[in-house]
């Protein structure tokens, strides 16, 4: 049985209401990321009418590419031959691989890949690994930054391996003084990486 009040107003359809009403609030609240990002993918298209490309160029900095491995003697050969063989100066280019106290043949891998390459591939070891990416990663950010060669930081995973072209692509964005960062379109690549 309702109650209804005097002026004949139902109580339990007031809640009804107003619990349909909260829930309503709570979807559209939930809702509100999935709009961010449905117009963010609607806006890219624009980006090729309303672009910085004006403000780039040619821009070939000094770039040091951080890899944080962990028992990746498997993947470091590809992705170290790769990128020393990208379309981008020799002399600058240096890739810093920070090896988080791997336990398989990761030190040795790096040992033949600074002997092949020179001056750079640099093996960072941290003896007490197991602390995360974070701290890795730090570890070899204070070792590139007390040296004042670096003008650009690629940070990348073991495993990643770029087209010739890719990094001048993204260093041509860095020319433009109000860009600050840049990604890149990643594609999963478990087909032939030589292909």
């Amino acid at each position: 049985m309702r109650a209804v009040l005097a002026s004949g107003t139902d109580v339990a359809g007031i809640g009804e209401t107003v619990l349909t009403v909260a829930l309503l609030v709570l979807v559209g609240i939930g809702a509100i990321p999935v709009m961010a990002g449905l117009a963010q993918f609607l806006v890219i298209p624009l980006h090729a009418v309303r672009n910085h490309y004006r403000e780039t160029g040619p821009y070939l900095p000094n770039v040091a590419v951080v890899i944080p491995a962990w028992n990746e003697a498997a993947v470091l050969p590809l992705s170290i031959e790769r990128l020393m063989g990208l379309d981008y100066p020799p002399d600058r280019l240096r890739v810093y691989v920070v090896d988080d106290a791997s336990t398989d043949d990761t030190p040795a891998v790096l040992a033949d890949c600074a002997e092949r390459f020179p001056g750079r591939v640099v093996h960072l070891r941290r003896e007490q690994g197991g602390q995360g990416k974070v701290h890795t990663l730090n570890h070899g950010l204070r070792e590139i930054l007390a040296d004042d060669w670096m003008e650009a930081l690629l940070i990348m995973d073991a495993g990643v391996v770029y087209e010739p072209a890719s990094l001048r692509k993204m260093t041509r964005h860095l020319a433009d003084p109000t860009v600050g960062a840049v990604t890149a379109y990643i594609r999963e690549g478990s087909r032939d990486p030589k292909g």
